[in-house]
């Protein structure tokens, strides 16, 4: 998470993986005690994949926000006096313009350890499943706001030449 007001970012596993972790007393434990539905999920949280996609995201905000003129530190200080609900005109953060951009950061990651072949083969949805950030945003959002989120990140994956031949932009 990044944190332009204090200017720093900081990482730091899911709050719910840390907790099951220290319940159970070690990482084997707590995924013997998840149902066996949930096992892909846990340890998805934890993989480098993971890891390296949410450094790459809060890395990009960062950039984002030095270079073009503090943009982020501003929205943050809105949301915080009007309230979050104004600030995004009513939309999770999540499917905001500059959560996408950061978005971008996980997606052309993927893309650049994933064999050509394989890529294009993709749907959107596979991508969405393979890429946990998009996975999570997709899981979270329902309705207009999801196909809204969907739209705005398939048009920014073109603008980048990150669409696969297989992800289609309606």
């Amino acid at each position: 998470m990044s944190n332009p007001n204090k200017q720093y970012l900081y990482m730091s596993a899911h709050r719910d993986v840390v907790n099951l972790i220290r319940n159970a007393g070690s990482l084997e434990l707590a995924i013997n005690e998840l149902p066996t539905d949930k096992h892909r999920n846990f340890k998805n949280e934890i993989t480098d994949k993971r890891i390296k996609g949410s450094i790459h995201h809060e890395l990009l905000h960062w950039l984002d926000d030095t270079f073009n003129n503090r943009h982020l530190q501003k929205t943050i200080n809105t949301a915080s006096e009007m309230g979050r609900e104004k600030a995004y005109k009513g939309r999770n953060v999540n499917s905001t313009k500059f959560e996408i951009q950061s978005q971008m950061g996980n997606v052309k990651q993927f893309k650049n350890n994933t064999p050509e072949k394989v890529y294009n083969f993709l749907s959107f949805e596979d991508l969405v499943s393979s890429v946990p950030t998009l996975s999570h945003i997709y899981k979270i959002l329902n309705g207009d706001e999801k196909i809204q989120w969907k739209k705005d990140l398939l048009t920014r994956m073109n603008r980048e030449n990150l669409l696969g031949s297989n992800m289609k932009l309606k």
